[in-house]
């Protein structure tokens, strides 16, 4: 894996070229978002809205959500030992930009997309101990870390048999039913690339590497998935149709990330 420190590197020449995971250190770190994006700020902003939030680890464990003021999440964030022995939450897969229009000022994409792709970004905000499960997904990503400290272990693909994914439906990826972090968990010593990302910090994952993500503090990191215009008639639209048929209980119903499932 490459690491870059050069911050004038262009993102979009990394994602056209590398088909392995590159850290580009400090890229965005003079971004407004880095200092302004305080917890006191994001509350003042926030008002009454109220946010479905991931309990735990949804990959791993049966899928649940709860609902909670944003503002009362904002507060769990800046006082993350009051909730040490439960479950984390998790906001994930949020419309930051269209929530928050004015936060678009704040981050500057210029030089992250090529022409021909279509970025979706969104934002992931979570508690401090906060896991994503072991998973890839099915685009490409720029991980742009804004505030706190995340852990990142990743497979190439063919690092993890097949034997070891899972069932569970989630759209735009795929999960397995390993924990990265455990080792007892595998069936072979599993090497993985380990990453720690910072504020300032931008790291491309390629569309097929494994990864599980930790967050070592409270952070915020925007997601932004690329799809190019071969992808949006191929992968997206079968990815569609699946999530179509989910939707409809015709594929994987009760087993999936996106809606509660019994415990």
């Amino acid at each position: 894996m490459k690491t870059i420190f050069d911050t004038k590197i262009i993102p979009r020449e990394i994602c056209h070229t590398e088909r392995e995971p590159v850290l580009m250190k400090g890229r965005v770190k003079e971004w407004p978002a880095i200092k302004k994006w305080t917890w006191d700020y994001l509350k003042t902003l926030a008002g009454d809205r109220v946010v479905k939030l991931v309990v735990g680890n949804r990959e791993h464990a049966p899928t649940q959500f709860t609902h909670l003021k944003l503002a009362e999440y904002i507060d769990i964030l800046a006082n993350p030992d009051t909730r040490a022995h439960q479950d984390k939450l998790y906001l994930k897969e949020f419309n930051l930009f269209a929530e928050f229009a004015e936060l678009a000022q704040d981050v500057q994409y210029e030089l992250f997309f090529p022409w021909y792709v279509t970025p979706g970004k969104f934002a992931w905000v979570g508690e401090k101990g906060a896991v994503t499960g072991l998973h890839f997904d099915i685009f490409n990503n720029f991980l742009t870390q804004i505030q706190g400290e995340k852990t990142i272990f990743l497979f190439p693909q063919d690092k993890i048999d097949r034997a070891y994914w899972s069932n569970k439906f989630d759209y735009g990826a795929r999960i397995s039913t390993l924990d990265a972090f455990e080792t007892n968990s595998q069936p072979s010593p599993l090497e993985p690339i380990v990453v720690n990302i910072v504020p300032g910090d931008v790291l491309f994952i390629p569309k097929g590497w494994w990864h599980q993500v930790k967050s070592i503090t409270p952070t915020i990191s925007i997601a932004s998935f690329m799809v190019s215009v071969r992808d949006r008639w191929t992968t997206e639209l079968w990815e569609n149709t699946r999530k179509f048929a989910h939707n409809q209980g015709l594929y994987k119903k009760g087993n999936c990330t996106c809606h509660n499932q019994s415990t």
